[in-house]
């Protein structure tokens, strides 16, 4: 059966056990290399640069190498597909919403309610070689989950959209998956907000509400002895002023421990939690894509009445 549903009975956001660019914008590099006040990087012309400035003196071997940004920014989803980004820990189509489907906080909760305050709903899609094919499997998939959701039409047409793109793009990106897991989850008081890579060949996340999305780190600022034995947030990073976050309505692909060896493994994390002014906590509405390890589906083996 192509199309297999079921209801998770995970809550929320499940915590990860001891977790053991060329289109980069120029805003970005022009910031961090700003930031670098003592830091010495290799150009892309191979020569050491101090503050921004080339210097081909090869004696600096005390100063860093400049490391690439974890993710690899990219105007449109065919950009993911781009050879360059295979190096990047993560794949980022910037598209912020600015809050256009907060107006719909309170009918969020209410599925919330609905779904007995525990529950995600996961689709696994078998992936097919034609797209059309694929695009029609993964929207009958997400129907699916949103007949359940109950959330109002534009809100669900968007979500509807983004499956579609989002999971056909992912398959392009990853040949060799056989399946491909949807899920919509409401994060909120069970939330996990500690770093760690996700176990997977890789994810695509969009967030819908909430304040902020995921919140990322680049390998130099995260102590990995910390994060693979105690996963102690205050430990895992360095620096926590090199901590980024997307924006709510990103579309982020994020490279997980199956992924190829030398590209693999976004450290990441949840937002923390934010409240309304009421005291009331802020659900954030999350669509995800995943690419699970090659027989790695059989916790999808339930059909939805």
């Amino acid at each position: 059966m192509p199309v297999q549903f079921s209801m998770s009975a995970l809550t929320f956001e499940s915590c990860p056990e001891n977790p053991s660019a060329s289109e980069v914008t120029r805003q970005e590099l022009a910031q961090e290399k700003a930031q670098a006040v003592s830091f010495t990087g290799k150009s892309e012309t191979g020569l050491h640069t101090i503050n921004g400035h080339g210097n081909s003196d090869p004696k600096v071997d005390n100063a860093k190498v400049m490391e690439k940004p974890a993710l690899y920014a990219c105007s449109d989803l065919k950009g993911w597909l781009n050879k360059d980004g295979f190096e990047y820990k993560g794949l980022l189509l910037r598209r912020s919403f600015g809050g256009k489907w907060n107006k719909f906080s309170a009918v969020v909760d209410e599925a919330l309610n609905r779904l007995s305050n525990r529950y995600e709903l996961a689709v696994n899609v078998e992936v097919v070689d034609d797209q059309e094919q694929l695009s029609s499997q993964l929207i009958a998939a997400i129907d699916g989950i949103l007949s359940k959701a109950q959330l109002p039409e534009l809100l669900s047409e968007q979500i509807r959209l983004d499956a579609s793109q989002i999971g056909c793009t992912i398959a392009s990106l990853c040949p060799s998956s056989k399946h491909l897991t949807v899920k919509l989850e409401i994060f909120g008081k069970n939330s996990c907000s500690r770093w760690h890579i996700d176990h997977y060949v890789g994810r695509a996340i969009v967030s819908y509400t909430g304040e902020v999305g995921t919140e990322y780190t680049r390998d130099t600022n995260v102590d990995f002895w910390e994060l693979k034995h105690c996963g102690n947030n205050d430990c895992v990073i360095k620096n926590k002023e090199l901590v980024k976050n997307v924006e709510v309505g990103d579309i982020l692909f994020m490279k997980g421990a199956k992924f190829s060896p030398g590209a693999a493994g976004l450290v990441h994390k949840s937002p923390a939690k934010r409240f309304h002014k009421d005291g009331r906590i802020v659900n954030r509405l999350v669509l995800k894509v995943d690419v699970p390890p090659l027989g790695g589906m059989d916790h999808i083996n339930n059909v939805l009445s």
